[in-house]
């Protein structure tokens, strides 16, 4: 694809203006229709230039999620990448989006703050380019023919075989644990949000297991997100705040602008937020949390590498293993970005490979073993 062509769709021309400015600073992307109308954007769905859609939670015509439900009813969909307002209302609509089909979001950018602008476009970039080098395996996805629900068909035989098969028993699956679970550590990148709010629904607190979540956001857009996705969970969802104490059914996000790990004080489990340098070029970084959790946890950690891209999480999670925690990785084909736990499969420190939507059952499963012993 030598060019990504880009629809944008946004009620604000304000907006809309700095969205189609920020796209067009960028080489090889091109947006070909800037518009506040959501039924011109469906119409324009199926143009054979077309590639990805950024859309706002407010366009004319329709809502945001009225504009999805449609587009399931078109042939040849495209990637759609939210734009999220700093309201609870825009979030709360993002969040149905993700669960409509689209891949991930970027905050609303205000034309008035040039650090926010520039930010926002830093974030922008990083999506759009690893969106358009994943944009085959995403129209697999969007049409149905490699759902996350299917076991993978592409390379799945390859990639399964540079799993770690010490724990596995004959059926490719973990068939005994040493020692009890008691955390549960998710690292991702693009693609998180909507991964995060398909499948954290699905523990009740009666599961109880406590989950540190490093899912890189925009530092401003980490409490709406957090408050919303709250909605839908029976578990608690926080913010991680500073040596605030880990407790059961408890979901703990890292903060968007600091290091989230843990400590262990007076035989309490503590969170740890701090303000440093970027590890492994990302703050928050996952290799700080997994590092930290070997320390602290160890053995009694369960520890995901999902949808995202680059190296980080992929030294942490070695040293986890080598710990003996237990490290699994979402299958590839169900990732909206394959990239990381590709890297961490290929450098033969998973366990298990599990697909999307298969990983609240199996992390209930492997909790289940555990306490089995």
């Amino acid at each position: 694809m030598t060019e990504t062509n880009i629809i944008i769709i946004e009620q604000d021309s304000s907006i809309r203006a700095v969205l189609t400015k920020m796209t067009e600073r960028l080489s090889g992307f091109k947006v070909i229709l800037s518009t506040a109308d959501g039924q011109l954007g469906l119409e324009n769905i199926q143009n054979d230039n077309l590639h990805l859609i950024m859309l706002s939670t407010r366009i004319q015509g329709m809502s945001c999620t009225d504009f999805l439900q449609k587009m399931t009813e078109i042939e040849n969909c495209v990637p759609v990448l939210m734009v999220a307002p700093y309201s609870d209302r825009g979030m709360t609509q993002v969040i149905e989006a993700l669960r409509l089909g689209a891949v991930d979001f970027i905050p609303e950018p205000k034309d008035t703050i040039a650090d926010d602008i520039e930010n926002i476009f830093r974030e922008l970039k990083i999506k759009l380019e690893i969106l358009s080098r994943n944009y085959k395996l995403l129209l697999l996805q969007i049409s149905g023919k490699q759902s996350l629900s299917n076991e993978p068909k592409i390379k799945k035989k390859s990639m399964r075989s540079l799993v770690d098969k010490t724990k596995l028993s004959k059926t490719g699956k973990i068939a005994e644990m040493s020692s009890d679970v008691k955390i549960i550590a998710m690292g991702l990148s693009i693609g998180g949000p909507k991964l995060l709010v398909e499948i954290l629904p699905s523990f009740k607190k009666r599961f109880a297991i406590p989950f540190l979540i490093v899912q890189q956001l925009n530092k401003n857009i980490v409490k709406l997100f957090v408050k919303n996705l709250a909605k839908s969970c029976d578990y608690n969802v926080l913010e991680a705040v500073h040596h605030t104490e880990i407790l059961p059914s408890t979901i703990y996000l890292a903060p968007g602008n600091k290091q989230m790990g843990v400590i262990k004080c007076d035989k309490k489990y503590l969170i740890e937020t701090t303000y440093t340098d970027k590890i492994s070029e990302q703050v928050p970084s996952i290799d700080y949390l997994f590092r930290s959790l070997a320390d602290v946890y160890g053995e009694h950690t369960i520890a995901l590498l999902m949808t995202g891209y680059g190296k980080d999480g992929v030294s942490g999670m070695r040293l986890l293993k080598s710990k003996g925690a237990v490290t699994l990785a979402q299958e590839s084909q169900s990732c909206a970005v394959p990239e990381k736990s590709q890297i961490a499969v290929e450098q033969k420190i998973v366990d298990e490979i599990v697909p999307g939507n298969l990983l609240p059952k199996r992390l209930k499963e492997l909790v289940r073993l555990s306490r089995s012993k």
